[in-house]
């Protein structure tokens, strides 16, 4: 799904989004910390981020990797948001994406509990 189109789900627009910007290393043998699996095939559960603590601290307060209905406490969010060093992804603009960041807030706002 394309992450505009907002004639798509929620979560397929995320999910695309977070295959397309960060499942190159955020997958098995991928490069990435931790062992979250970023990429869209993956089953939600199976992608080891929903009320996940992080393997390398906080990040500006967040202390989950996805924290449902609470996006600010989630780490994936506050990467994104970050326009530091340590945001994510990490190259090509020191800007950052409002829409991606409004895309992924809304979802993880939008979940109730860490889908099975």
């Amino acid at each position: 799904a394309e992450p505009g189109d907002t004639a798509q789900t929620l979560n397929a627009r995320a999910r695309a989004y977070l295959h397309a910007n960060c499942a190159n290393c955020h997958q098995p043998l991928g490069g990435g910390v931790g062992n979250m699996d970023l990429r869209y095939s993956v089953a939600f559960a199976a992608m080891n981020i929903c009320d996940a603590a992080p393997t390398a601290g906080d990040v500006a307060g967040a202390s989950l990797l996805l924290a449902p209905g609470d996006s600010g406490n989630s780490i994936i969010y506050q990467r994104m948001h970050d326009t530091s060093t340590f945001r994510m992804p990490p190259l090509g603009s020191t800007l950052e994406d409002l829409s991606a960041t409004q895309l992924i807030s809304n979802w993880g706002n939008a979940l109730a509990t860490c889908p099975s």
